[in-house]
């Protein structure tokens, strides 16, 4: 057996099969570190075993100076990143895909020989990922791997999944054609579980992917029907009609379920958003419509991220620390408000806007060259065998180029794996006899070249560990309401590499709201500072900030930062309701009403204390500077003793100072309608009833003075029993609420 082979399926074994149940993120950093200790492996073998070392010749060496570049290019983005620790995991992760891509060049070197092999092996994968994801969806899983939403097989996302599957089908159809018996037997049962397992995914991008996948494959193979034998074509229906009998089945289960089933309704909503979205300015209907308006928004704004950034792009593994800046954290969602988003769902964007367009145009050569292999491979192909795996990988390679412009499918390790077997299969195929190896100083420099980047990889991948599973115990501290602990563990987590949470939150931001509760408000606030520092565009991060000010009662201060965190998410509930709080201990009740008028206060009681007193207050400093509602306060001890001596003469001297008639009248109930809105707060009536009352004093006043001349009008008012007034205005009769009746009044006269 070809010991190369049996190293390939090794990686792809580790890449697949590895989580951390105890980490917060409990695929990537394992599987990075996984990949990285089995490079280093096989390139000591290689040392040690004094095998030859050499560069691929042709296709295969421009794709490694390519990768080298993309590299070198992101690099270079880090210089103008805001959090360079995070992206430095991107350098570390695309160094090791290029060592793995040399390593891959070099033990694939016969892939006509040894693709029989892998495709046996990655076809019992496909089966067992297929069955995995199936049985987590229907509640019957026994593999216990992390994962939200199934299914989500062994990669713990639903799309991440459903690109794997993707990507595997092809090897199933190759082992199909080289295999007999229980092989070819394992083969069809994979590609029917495959599609089973594809619909129930519901991933649009993988779907589009095999679709597309699927016809390059037939065209490819008409194109090239007189290589192929007719027991081949023979064979190529069943393997066809395996496949297509799993993705009938599911639909069938799904809608078997009837109009009601929750599965059918979301097939049908996904399908439909290939041909039809709802108008900009329309409610989306469901999640599939809200899914995708959320995509078209991200998108659009991380175009204008690119146009803003072009060169070197706002640095690898940034984009996620610089997208709330673009409207990222006010995008639409159905994953709630609470979250940051952390990828653009588009890899080519995501280059693009992270290290440039000359990062992207390089990662776009890197796919160009496997896929031209591929296809100068199958134009060449002197054999059925041969022409069969070049268009099996062109196939595969297009369907993966097309699922990363809708989806994130290289964020996973054995994904990345894959498409570099893929690329490196295509390479060889197509690359003629290997060069002279390297010997002496050529070959070591070479050795420890790779050495360095994948022990680079190495520990960037261990430090993420150790940051993801120290997050991990933190969570479950709070949970319990140990913030003493959960400190001590934060602060001592902070000494490591990295300082992102898989979900953009700082590590010092759990510092900050651990000592917090702890009521230890000065470390609190230094920690959330900090914090700032490696996200400083986070409304989570802000909004703890400004809440640890507000506990040393610093409202002022607190104000800024939660008006940056408002402008970030401006449906975040919890800075709102901040934000609404210092407003209202700073003396801004206007602004306090406006920001609580954006909150739902049926649940929170305080709030509406808060907004009673607000609007209180408003029409009180508002009224403090009104001549009639002073000579009200000066007259109401006469008044309430029923005397009407000096207030006649105080009122005509207020009257005579007005332009007209007409303005006392609407000056006097202009005031009525202040003097009534601020009652209606002090007694905690809702905002609407509060407007309907000033509302309800012009309707008033309209009818006055339509009655009447403002002659008239004014004299009635001169000699007014105002507290009538006041009463019929503040709890009108039902057929007096709109202002039709007579308000004015029975005259004292």
């Amino acid at each position: 057996m070809d010991a190369a082979s049996l190293f390939v399926m090794l990686a792809f074994g580790l890449a697949m099969l590895l989580f951390d149940s105890g980490a917060r993120d409990p695929f990537l950093a394992i599987r990075m570190l996984g990949l990285s200790v089995w490079a280093a492996g096989v390139l000591a073998w290689l040392w040690v075993s004094r095998r030859p070392l050499w560069v691929p010749a042709g296709l295969g060496r421009l794709f490694l100076w390519l990768g080298l570049g993309f590299l070198l290019v992101n690099l270079a983005s880090l210089w103008p990143a805001v959090n360079i620790r995070e992206g430095m995991l991107f350098v570390a992760r695309y160094g090791l895909h290029l060592a793995l891509a040399f390593l891959l060049l070099a033990l694939l070197a016969e892939p006509l020989r040894q693709a029989r092999l892998l495709s046996m092996f990655l076809t019992a994968a496909l089966a067992v990922c297929a069955l995995a994801g199936i049985t987590q969806y229907y509640g019957l899983s026994v593999f216990g791997i992390p994962g939200s939403l199934p299914p989500t097989g062994f990669s713990g996302n639903r799309n991440l999944f459903g690109s794997l599957l993707v990507l595997l089908t092809p090897w199933a159809g190759f082992c199909f054609f080289q295999n007999k018996g229980a092989w070819r037997v394992l083969a069809l049962a994979g590609l029917a579980l495959g599609g089973i397992a594809l619909v129930l995914s519901q991933t649009r991008s993988a779907w589009l992917a095999f679709a597309l996948m699927f016809l390059a494959f037939q065209a490819l193979l008409l194109l090239k029907r007189q290589q192929f034998s007719p027991t081949f074509r023979k064979q190529w229906r069943y393997a066809v009609l395996a496949g297509l009998l799993g993705v009938f089945l599911a639909v069938g289960l799904a809608f078997a379920g009837g109009k009601g089933s929750q599965l059918a309704s979301s097939l049908k909503w996904r399908v439909q958003t290939f041909v039809r979205l709802p108008a900009a300015d329309a409610e989306p209907a469901n999640e599939a419509e809200r899914n995708a308006r959320e995509r078209i928004y991200v998108w659009k704004h991380t175009v204008q991220m690119i146009a803003d950034h072009p060169v070197l792009g706002v640095g690898a593994g940034n984009w996620r620390v610089r997208f709330p800046e673009y409207g990222g954290s006010s995008a639409p969602s159905f994953e709630g408000i609470d979250q940051m988003r952390i990828r653009p769902h588009n890899v080519y964007l995501g280059i693009a806007a992270e290290a440039g367009l000359a990062a992207l145009l390089l990662y776009l050569a890197m796919g160009g060259l496997a896929l031209a292999a591929a296809w100068v491979a199958a134009r060449r192909a002197g054999s059925e065998n041969g022409a069969l795996l070049a268009i099996l990988l062109f196939s595969g390679l297009l369907a993966a180029a097309i699922d990363m412009g809708f989806s994130f499918p290289t964020e996973r390790p054995e994904h990345n794996l894959l498409l570099l077997l893929y690329a490196a299969m295509a390479l060889n195929l197509a690359g003629g006899a290997a060069p002279p190896a390297l010997s002496g100083g050529r070959r070591t420099a070479l050795a420890a070249g790779l050495f360095a980047l994948i022990g680079f990889s190495l520990w960037m991948g261990w430090e993420k560990r150790q940051l993801d599973r120290r997050l991990q115990e933190i969570l479950r501290l709070e949970t319990r309401g140990n913030f003493e602990q959960a400190a001590r563990l934060s602060v001592e987590a902070e000494r490591l590499f990295f300082s992102l949470d898989p979900i953009g939150d700082p590590i010092q931001w759990h510092s900050a709201n651990a000592y917090k509760q702890l009521q230890q408000l000065d470390k609190a606030l230094d920690k959330a500072e900090e914090a700032e520092r490696y996200q400083p565009n986070s409304h989570r991060v802000l909004n703890t900030r400004a809440s640890i000010l507000m506990g040393m009662e610093r409202y002022a201060d607190a104000l800024p930062v939660l008006q940056k965190a408002v402008e970030l998410a401006p449906n975040y509930e919890p800075a709102l309701t901040n934000l609404a709080y210092c407003l209202y201990r700073t003396d801004q009740y206007e602004a306090c009403l406006q920001t609580l008028e954006k909150i739902s206060l049926e649940e929170n009681p305080k709030l509406k204390l808060i907004r009673a007193d607000a609007g209180f207050k408003m029409e009180m400093a508002a009224l403090e500077g009104n001549p009639m509602y002073q000579l009200g306060r000066q007259l109401l001890p006469e008044l309430r003793a029923g005397s009407r001596a000096g207030g006649f003469a105080a009122a005509r001297a207020l009257y005579d100072q007005r332009a007209s008639d007409e303005a006392f009248v609407r000056d006097y109930f202009s005031t009525l309608a202040a003097y009534c809105r601020a009652r209606a707060w002090q007694r905690g009536d809702s905002p609407e009833a509060v407007q309907a009352l000033g509302r309800h004093a012009e309707a008033a006043c309209d009818a006055l003075l339509a009655g009447s001349s403002a002659a008239e009008a004014a004299r009635g008012i001169l000699r007014n029993d105002h507290y009538r007034t006041l009463a019929l205005l503040l709890n009108p009769p039902p057929d007096e609420r709109d202002g039709s009746g007579g308000i004015l009044f029975p005259v004292n006269e």
